[in-house]
């Protein structure tokens, strides 16, 4: 069985640019690189911090 892990991505707000590199943009083009070349995968498994700090604008 393949499956994908994926982990802290730490998510910002939108429109935060206080970290860099902006993890959104980088979690959708992780996830254009799965869609692409591991559509075999049957599960994504996501662990650790989803957001960087927890709030709801972050998880919006």
């Amino acid at each position: 069985m393949k499956f994908i892990h994926l982990s802290d991505l730490h998510i910002l707000a939108r429109n935060d640019v206080s970290r860099l590199p902006d993890a959104a943009a980088t979690l959708r083009k992780v996830i254009d690189e799965v869609n692409t070349y591991h559509r075999d995968a049957e599960i994504c498994i996501i662990t650790g911090d989803i957001t960087h700090r927890g709030t709801p604008e972050q998880y919006e």
